[in-house]
Parts: C-alpha cells; sequence; structure tokens
C-alpha cells in the first residue's frame, strides 16, 4: 500500500488514450470483416446443387452445331451446317430459322442479347438486333468466316481460312487486314477493344492492342490452334489439333499442357480465369478450376464436341457435330407450363439480378429480386393523376447468413435503400421514392427459412404521376442505392439491375455480359404471364406480354434456380453455388482477420489490465 503522501509509481503509457481507441476501432473491423469472409466461404462451401451435363437434345440433326454463343443462362444462340440459326430462352429451343441459304454457319458471338453477329462458309455475315437477323453482308468473297468475336455492338472481330481477320465497328466491317498470310485464322477471342487474340492452323498466335495485330508467335509447334478463349489481356487459353491446351498470362503463352491425348481440342469457353471447359473431337469435355484440368468427361458419345459457350461455372452450352447441344447447369429437362392472365393495374416484376460491384469483399450479385406494385386507380384516363401503391422490393436472406449476422453481435438486419420508378406513358418521367428504411429483427431462434427483407415495410406509394396516354407502364429505375448497418458502421453500395442469373449469385469476378434493365413493376395493359417450372432442381423460367389496343410487347425472359443458396441483402453479402479456390481464399483471409482483429485487441487491452492488476 502507499500513503497519500507517497506519489504513485509511473506506469509508462505504451499505448495512448486516442490511438487506443483507433486501435481498438481497427481491431473490430478485422474481426468483423473477417468474420463476413468466413461466413461467406462457409456459404459457398455448402453451395447448392452442382451442375452436371444434360443428355444430348437434337436441334439440328443431321446438320452439325459448328457455334454457339450465350449471353446470358436465358439467352444463347447456335448455328449449323446448314444455314440455321436456334435460339435459347433458358427452356427450350426455337425451330431453325435460315438466315445462309444452306451456308454453314461457322462462327456466332453474342454480347448481349439484342445483339449477336454470325459468319458462315461463303465470305458472309450477319447480324441480330434482338429481333431479327440482317440478310448477309458479303465482306470475304468466298472465304470461310472461321471465327468471331464480339465485345459489344460497336465491336466485333471475325477471323477467315485466308488469314484475315476484319473488324466491326457498330455500323459497318473493315476491309480485310491480312496478319497471317494464308493460314487460317480458326480461332478468336475479344475481351476488350484494347485487345483480342487469335489463333491459326500453324500454330501461331496473334494478339490485338486496340490499334494493330501483333508478329505470328508459334506456340504450338505447327499444330493448329483450333479454339480460344480469354478472360482478359492478363488470361487466355488456346486448344490445338494434338490435344494440348496453352495459357497466356499477360506476357507469354505457356509450354503446351497435353489434357486430350491425340484428339483435337475443338472448342473452349473460359467465363473467368478460376473456370473454363474444353471440348474433343471424340466427344469429351475437359474442366478448368484455376489450378489444373479434369480427367476427360465424355457428354457427347463420342461426337465432336464443335462448339462451346458458357456463362458462368454454372451454366453451358455445348453443340456436336450430329446436331445435339448439351446443357451443363443444374436443371433437369422436366418442364411444366402455367400461363395466367392479369388484369391491368397490378403485376410485379419478374424476378431480377442486382449487381453491385466495390464492396468490401467484392464484387456482389443478387438474384432473383423481385419488385411488387400497383398502378392507383388501374386506367388512368389521360390527364388524370395517380398513384403506384404497394411498392415494395422483396429478398430472402438465409438462415446461414442471419445465424453468422447474430453471432457478430448484430440484433437486427437495418439499413436504407432509395429507389426511382420510371414512367412510360406518364409525367414525371421518373420519381424517386423516398429513402427505404428496414430493420429486421434477428429472432433467437433463427428458422430454417431464413428471413424475409421486404424494401420497406410496410409497403408504401409512390406519386402523383400523370397519364399522357392510355397505357402506362411503370417499371424499376436499373440503378439503386443501398446502405446496410453492419455493427454500427455503414456500408454503402451501388446496385444496377440485369436479367436474372447474369451472373451467379454471390461474389463474382465477371461483370454481367447484358444490358442494364428496368424491371417492369406495374402496367394498364392487360399482361399474360406464362411460368415454365423445371424438376426435380426447381428451375423456373417466367415470360411476361402486354397487349394494348396499339402494341405488344414481350419482356426478357428470366431463368431463376432455387437450387442455388438463397439471395440475401446483408452485410457479409451473400450465398455461392459452389466451392473452388476463391473461396479457400476468402476463408484464409477471413481467418487472418479474425485472428489478428483479436490480437490487436488483446494487445490494446493488455497493458490496462496488467497494471491495473498491479496498482
Amino acid at each position: 500500500m502507499h500513503s497519500p503522501s507517497q506519489p504513485r509509481p509511473h506506469h509508462p503509457r505504451l499505448i495512448g488514450p486516442l490511438t487506443q481507441r483507433a486501435f481498438g476501432r481497427f481491431g473490430l473491423s478485422c474481426l468483423v470483416v473477417g468474420g463476413l469472409l468466413l461466413v461467406v466461404s462457409a456459404l459457398g462451401s455448402a453451395g447448392g446443387a452442382q451442375p452436371t451435363w444434360s443428355s444430348a437434345q437434337d436441334i439440328a440433326s443431321p446438320n452439325p452445331v459448328d457455334s454457339v454463343s450465350c449471353a446470358s443462362t436465358t439467352f444463347c444462340v447456335a448455328g449449323d451446317g446448314n444455314g440455321n440459326v436456334y435460339q435459347f430462352n433458358g427452356s427450350s429451343w426455337s425451330s431453325a430459322d435460315d438466315i445462309g441459304d444452306t451456308d454453314e454457319i461457322l462462327s456466332v458471338s453474342c454480347p448481349t442479347a439484342s445483339f449477336c453477329a454470325a459468319g458462315d462458309d461463303f465470305g458472309n455475315v450477319y447480324t441480330f438486333d434482338g429481333t431479327s437477323w440482317s440478310a448477309a453482308d458479303d465482306i470475304g468473297g468466298t472465304d470461310d468466316m472461321l471465327s468471331m468475336s464480339c465485345v459489344s455492338a460497336d465491336f466485333c472481330v471475325v477471323g477467315d481460312d485466308s488469314g484475315n481477320v476484319y473488324t466491326f465497328d457498330g455500323s459497318s466491317w473493315s476491309g480485310a487486314d491480312d496478319i497471317g498470310g494464308t493460314d487460317e485464322m480458326y480461332s478468336v477471342s475479344c475481351v476488350s477493344t484494347d485487345f483480342c487474340a487469335a489463333g491459326d492452323d500453324s500454330g501461331n498466335v496473334y494478339t490485338f492492342n486496340g490499334t494493330k495485330w501483333s508478329k505470328a508467335h508459334d506456340i504450338a509447334d505447327g499444330d493448329e490452334v483450333f479454339s480460344m478463349s480469354c478472360v482478359s489481356a492478363d488470361f487466355c487459353v488456346a486448344g490445338d489439333d494434338s490435344g494440348n491446351v496453352y495459357t497466356f498470362d499477360g506476357s507469354s503463352w505457356s509450354a503446351a499442357d497435353d489434357i486430350a491425348g491425340s484428339d483435337e481440342v475443338f472448342s473452349m469457353s473460359c467465363p473467368t480465369a478460376d473456370f473454363c471447359v474444353a471440348g474433343d473431337d471424340s466427344g469429351n469435355v475437359y474442366t478448368f478450376d484455376g489450378s489444373s484440368w479434369s480427367a476427360a468427361d465424355d457428354i457427347a458419345s463420342s461426337n465432336s464436341v464443335n462448339a462451346m459457350s458458357c456463362v458462368s461455372a454454372d451454366f453451358c452450352v455445348a453443340g456436336d457435330d450430329v446436331g445435339n447441344v448439351y446443357l451443363y447447369s443444374t436443371s433437369s429437362t422436366t418442364t411444366t407450363t402455367t400461363t395466367t392472365t392479369t388484369l391491368p393495374g397490378s403485376t410485379g416484376s419478374s424476378p431480377y439480378e442486382l449487381y453491385c460491384p466495390g464492396t468490401p469483399v467484392g464484387d456482389i450479385a443478387l438474384n432473383d429480386v423481385v419488385t411488387t406494385g400497383t398502378i392507383t386507380p388501374a386506367s388512368p384516363a389521360p390527364g388524370s393523376t395517380f398513384n403506384l401503391t404497394n411498392y415494395q422490393t422483396t429478398v430472402a436472406i438465409p438462415a446461414s447468413l442471419v445465424s453468422a449476422a447474430a453471432a457478430l453481435g448484430n440484433t437486427a438486419i437495418q439499413g436504407s435503400a432509395v429507389e426511382t420508378v420510371d414512367a412510360v406513358g406518364a409525367t414525371p418521367a421518373s420519381l424517386a421514392g423516398p429513402s427505404l428504411s428496414f430493420n429486421v429483427p434477428i429472432p433467437s431462434s433463427v428458422p430454417s427459412s431464413g428471413l424475409q427483407l421486404q424494401l420497406p415495410s410496410p409497403a408504401t406509394s409512390i406519386g402523383p404521376f400523370t397519364a399522357s396516354s392510355q397505357t402506362v407502364t411503370l417499371s424499376q429505375d436499373s440503378s439503386a442505392s443501398l446502405t446496410l448497418v453492419v455493427s454500427g458502421a455503414p456500408l454503402t453500395l451501388t446496385c444496377t439491375a440485369y436479367a436474372n442469373d447474369s451472373v451467379p449469385t454471390g461474389i463474382t469476378t465477371s461483370a454481367p455480359s447484358g444490358e442494364p434493365i428496368s424491371p417492369l413493376i406495374a402496367t394498364t395493359a392487360t399482361t399474360t404471364t406464362t411460368t415454365t417450372t423445371t424438376s426435380p432442381s426447381s428451375s423456373t423460367t417466367t415470360s411476361t406480354t402486354r397487349a394494348s389496343s396499339s402494341t405488344t410487347s414481350t419482356t426478357a425472359v428470366h431463368t431463376a434456380s432455387t437450387s442455388s443458396s438463397v439471395p440475401s441483402v446483408s452485410s457479409g453479402q451473400l450465398a455461392f453455388t459452389g466451392s473452388g479456390p476463391g473461396l479457400r481464399w476468402l476463408a484464409a483471409v477471413g481467418a487472418v482477420l479474425v485472428l489478428g482483429g483479436a490480437a490487436i485487441l488483446m494487445a490494446v487491452d493488455a497493458p490496462r489490465v496488467l497494471f491495473r492488476r498491479r496498482g
């Protein structure tokens, strides 16, 4: 004990109070973010139904399916050996559409559902505007248009069998640019207007930098480079006619990696650097997981896998040389269809996707978001006012994520959102709603079904609008702002609406390839909705037709697979459909952050506790 007259011994202050509080906040932040990363990785490892290849579906026999390109899970185009193209809408293929007058459709590329370009074996190219195909445009004489790659409706490259490439600028094609001499340009892949890669029949590859093509670089020792797929200027994969694949890292090509023995690697598609699929001339496919290739998987009964297009690690389409296509997905092929008609005034959107880039854990995709509302009164006359009532957006938060949030000390899922409604046939053309607050308490016992997040709750009204036409249509604006409260700190996201399943739910390295959409909320026109349910994986395809006295239009078709994890809006965001290298990295980073945060908090608190005991 010290007498009152004696000064207390001086204990050195290892950390000042301001610094101590700052380090404490930093340690707590590490704990929170690390915990969220571990939650996301756990959700991803749990995953949902794993994708598998379907049995053969004959769409073109006896003609080969020479080309295929998918913009999303609900839009693909395949070309055959007799001038026909076929369109996939998420559940079924169309009948043949003869665009080439029996000329073989050797190549096709669809960056979006509203634009495709195709090439045939007689020097012609064709473009698709979302509704119909153009007439043939002869740019190559009688040369085969062997390969096609489009970044957008304003940039495509096609290669022919005489060493030439041609560039499309949105309105016309350039003249021939001879980059390969007389070698055939079997493959080309473009990721932007500043980077493309192409391969020829003499083992050479070429790269484009936005201005000019490089000289030939022999990577395959004279073997034909049949296939090419690039994710970025730093990652491409090529396949040759001797079973080898080669990887480009932005500066150089790897040595040959023999994945197919003596079989020819005819087709290749890489939606990300962690997932590629290659097809050979013996019916086999091979999958790349970011580090190695799988063994051969015979999906086509020894028929040549001529064409391949993958949207994500959960969806691919392949075509063979006898007219069959194969789907790689979580869906089976058994379907039931229901058609309902809704009276004017209230419809509700089809499920759509919110893509939220730049979050602390990466770019996020939320699928199966639905917005509902009612035009009140249901059929306003021109000049009269009306409101959008019962306006609400709904998503489901899975139980695993709710439980994880509770484990981090959160007692509620809370935040706010600002959304805008766009009007056609009424003024104003757009009207921002109020800030929509939500606060969903986390129950002590989290139900297995998780929680429903509704924005707002209860539903609200937006208006007034003034009708300027007999037909009024209200849609959700393509952009929304979302703020979440994570352990007391705000997290602000800017999200954009896309067609459902443009990219899989979860953290993604690929931006949606299609154009942003404005989901339909309500219209004064009569609507007929057709819903096709695929079992046993419970995939649902919905198309809505709006009919009025003057026009009839059809919304984009959306496919939602409920076998995937339920989408959520929360701090860690979100759910995954399967494990992979990315999830393992997330788990590792999360663990480091949690341990580091705990260590920092202990270090900050240790001197105070120690000296309290000694004092």
